[in-house]
Protein backbone atom coordinates (compact mmCIF):
# COMPACT_ATOMS: atom_id res chain seq x y z
CA UNK A 1 0.00 0.00 0.00
CA UNK A 2 1.43 3.51 -1.18
CA UNK A 3 1.47 5.65 2.04
CA UNK A 4 0.28 9.51 1.61
CA UNK A 5 2.92 11.50 1.64
CA UNK A 6 4.54 9.08 -1.15
CA UNK A 7 1.18 9.93 -3.24
CA UNK A 8 1.88 13.08 -2.66
CA UNK A 9 5.85 13.10 -3.54
CA UNK A 10 4.33 11.66 -7.04
CA UNK A 11 1.88 14.62 -7.35
CA UNK A 12 4.43 17.41 -6.49
CA UNK A 13 6.20 17.62 -10.01
CA UNK A 14 4.48 16.99 -13.17
CA UNK A 15 7.95 15.40 -15.16
CA UNK A 16 6.31 15.34 -18.53
CA UNK A 17 6.30 19.28 -17.98
CA UNK A 18 9.30 19.22 -16.48
CA UNK A 19 10.95 17.71 -19.06
CA UNK A 20 9.86 19.92 -21.31
CA UNK A 21 11.25 22.91 -19.86
CA UNK A 22 14.33 21.33 -19.38
CA UNK A 23 14.40 19.06 -22.31
CA UNK A 24 16.22 16.46 -20.33
CA UNK A 25 19.12 18.36 -20.01
CA UNK A 26 20.96 17.66 -16.53
CA UNK A 27 22.60 20.83 -16.47
CA UNK A 28 19.38 22.31 -17.05
CA UNK A 29 17.56 20.16 -14.38
CA UNK A 30 20.21 21.14 -11.83
CA UNK A 31 20.03 24.68 -12.76
CA UNK A 32 16.47 25.16 -12.49
CA UNK A 33 16.01 22.64 -9.56
CA UNK A 34 18.18 24.21 -7.99
CA UNK A 35 17.11 28.04 -8.53
CA UNK A 36 13.20 27.01 -8.01
CA UNK A 37 14.22 25.75 -4.43
CA UNK A 38 16.38 28.31 -3.64
CA UNK A 39 13.80 30.65 -4.32
CA UNK A 40 10.76 29.09 -3.17
CA UNK A 41 12.76 28.86 0.67
CA UNK A 42 13.41 33.02 0.30
CA UNK A 43 9.45 33.39 -0.70
CA UNK A 44 8.11 31.44 1.98
CA UNK A 45 10.80 33.59 4.69
CA UNK A 46 9.03 36.64 3.10
CA UNK A 47 5.07 35.31 2.70
CA UNK A 48 6.02 34.67 6.75
CA UNK A 49 6.79 37.58 7.44
CA UNK A 50 4.40 39.68 5.38
CA UNK A 51 1.97 37.50 7.30
CA UNK A 52 3.01 38.44 10.93
CA UNK A 53 3.39 41.56 9.73
CA UNK A 54 -0.24 42.18 7.54
CA UNK A 55 1.43 43.07 4.83
CA UNK A 56 -1.12 41.98 2.15
CA UNK A 57 0.84 43.84 -0.90
CA UNK A 58 3.82 41.43 -0.22
CA UNK A 59 1.90 38.07 0.39
CA UNK A 60 0.18 38.94 -2.91
CA UNK A 61 3.26 39.85 -4.74
CA UNK A 62 5.11 36.75 -3.54
CA UNK A 63 2.14 34.14 -4.03
CA UNK A 64 1.77 35.23 -7.07
CA UNK A 65 5.55 34.63 -7.57
CA UNK A 66 5.31 31.44 -6.29
CA UNK A 67 2.32 30.20 -8.29
CA UNK A 68 3.69 31.76 -11.89
CA UNK A 69 7.15 29.99 -11.35
CA UNK A 70 5.22 26.39 -10.50
CA UNK A 71 3.24 26.65 -13.40
CA UNK A 72 6.11 27.20 -15.16
CA UNK A 73 7.75 24.10 -13.99
CA UNK A 74 4.90 21.44 -13.54
CA UNK A 75 4.83 21.80 -9.50
CA UNK A 76 0.93 22.50 -9.33
CA UNK A 77 0.25 21.64 -5.60
CA UNK A 78 2.66 24.48 -4.68
CA UNK A 79 1.16 26.67 -7.20
CA UNK A 80 -2.42 25.89 -5.98
CA UNK A 81 -1.64 26.52 -2.60
CA UNK A 82 0.29 29.82 -3.37
CA UNK A 83 -2.74 30.79 -5.66
CA UNK A 84 -4.96 30.14 -2.73
CA UNK A 85 -3.20 32.59 -0.56
CA UNK A 86 -2.59 35.38 -3.07
CA UNK A 87 -6.85 34.98 -3.74
CA UNK A 88 -7.11 35.56 -0.42
CA UNK A 89 -5.23 38.41 0.06
CA UNK A 90 -6.76 39.68 -3.03
CA UNK A 91 -10.26 39.99 -0.92
CA UNK A 92 -8.77 41.26 1.92
CA UNK A 93 -8.70 38.33 4.08
CA UNK A 94 -5.57 37.89 6.10
CA UNK A 95 -6.75 35.20 8.34
CA UNK A 96 -7.70 32.89 4.96
CA UNK A 97 -4.34 33.89 4.06
CA UNK A 98 -2.60 32.72 7.54
CA UNK A 99 -4.52 29.86 7.59
CA UNK A 100 -3.46 29.36 4.06
CA UNK A 101 0.09 28.97 5.26
CA UNK A 102 0.66 25.47 6.61
CA UNK A 103 -0.75 24.19 3.73
CA UNK A 104 1.70 26.20 1.19
CA UNK A 105 4.72 25.33 3.61
CA UNK A 106 3.69 21.50 3.77
CA UNK A 107 3.37 21.25 -0.20
CA UNK A 108 6.98 22.91 -0.36
CA UNK A 109 8.80 20.62 1.62
CA UNK A 110 7.22 18.00 -0.26
CA UNK A 111 8.53 19.34 -3.55
CA UNK A 112 12.02 20.40 -1.92
CA UNK A 113 12.30 16.92 -0.89
CA UNK A 114 11.67 15.72 -4.84
CA UNK A 115 14.03 18.71 -6.03
CA UNK A 116 16.46 17.49 -3.62
CA UNK A 117 16.18 14.09 -5.02
CA UNK A 118 16.33 15.07 -8.13
CA UNK A 119 19.52 17.38 -7.95
CA UNK A 120 21.16 14.12 -6.35
CA UNK A 121 20.47 11.72 -8.70
CA UNK A 122 21.83 14.17 -11.59
CA UNK A 123 25.18 14.44 -10.08
CA UNK A 124 25.97 10.44 -10.09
Amino acid sequence: MIDQHETERSAALDRARFHEVTNGNADMVQILAQTYSTDLRERLVVVEAALEAGDLEEVIEMTHAIRGASANLGTGPVGEAASAIEQAGHDGDLQACRAGLPELVRRSEILLEVFAEMLEQTRD
